[in-house]
């Protein structure tokens, strides 16, 4: 058994029917890659927690974060302790997934489509090769009752060490850095001044070459690159709870909708609130014709 190819070959659930690609993916994922030539995101840990409850007031859906990112391939510098108070780092790196197939699933009651999209390569030091590679991707299901379901998947697909992914917290965590990628996109498509951008230049090496030039070589490529950190003012006033509706549905009355054009469109009565459907949950109102006094 190549560990190295663990994940896809001999992947228990049987999402992939083709493997002619699977070696040409591993060779990409398993190379060395300059950290430098990526733009970074620097958070804390505490940051990034800060950050998850904004999931749950979202109003976009995790898979157009994951297919119209506002900032696609970037380095998350993920700042942080543990748990004997020693500083240290964790860099991901989000990059186009080298995944050109799409999965195929067929269960009792539905066929679920998978598509990778990104790649989220994790170093847990200083190595210039990942420790792991985590694929994420959408996913369409379509149940034989007509109905579809649509949502993000995360998914190792490599690993330098397999041993690492019997660690219970490092799945979670895997799960956890999908969600960081989805919330940056968010807070970029809502409050990009949340984030303070400055530039730094990286220099690029020339690739050696058989032929050699006359006169002084071949020069060196600046490369500029884009840093956002979080901004604390905008960042606090971003990551606050919020008033929350704590009427579950409540309805709105019919009404005449004027727009620009000069058109105007008679809207129905409708409900509104998390529990617009359940009729047990509607909150009445009370309505009283004012008297009308005659001169």
């Amino acid at each position: 058994m190549v560990l190295d190819k663990f994940l896809i070959t001999k992947d228990p659930q049987g999402l992939i029917e083709d493997y002619s690609h699977v070696e040409e993916w591993c060779a990409q994922w398993s190379r060395p890659i300059n950290r430098n030539l990526f733009d970074v995101v620097n958070m804390t840990e505490w940051e990034c927690s800060d950050m998850l409850p904004q999931i749950e007031t979202m109003k976009y859906g995790g898979s157009d974060l994951v297919l119209s990112p506002a900032l696609e391939e970037f380095i998350l510098h993920m700042t942080g302790t543990n748990e004997q108070g020693v500083a240290g780092y964790n860099d991901i790196l989000f990059k186009k997934t080298v995944i050109k197939d799409t999965w195929m699933q067929h269960g009792d009651r539905a066929t679920m489509t998978m598509t990778p999209v990104i790649d989220m390569y994790f170093f847990f030091g200083d190595s210039k090769v990942a420790d792991a590679v985590v694929t994420i991707g959408v996913f369409r299901a379509e149940y034989e009752e007509g109905m579809v379901e649509t949502g993000t998947f995360q998914r190792p697909v490599w690993a330098k060490d397999y041993d690492l992914l019997a660690d219970d917290y490092l799945i979670e965590y895997f799960r956890y850095s999908k969600l960081e990628y989805m919330l940056i996109q968010k807070a970029l498509y809502e409050r990009p001044e949340i984030f303070r951008e400055t530039t730094k230049q990286t220099v690029i090496a020339p690739q050696p070459t058989k032929k050699k030039r006359k006169g002084k070589g071949r020069r060196r490529t600046v490369k500029a690159i884009k840093v956002l950190r979080i901004s604390q003012d905008e960042f606090a006033d971003y990551t606050k709870v919020h008033k929350e509706m704590t009427c579950p549905c409540w309805g709105v009355i019919g009404h005449w909708r004027n727009y620009k054009s000069g058109k105007r469109v008679w809207i129905s009565p409708y409900r509104k609130g998390k529990e617009r459907n359940n009729p047990a949950a509607y909150s009445a109102k009370d309505y009283k014709l004012e008297e009308v006094q005659h001169a």
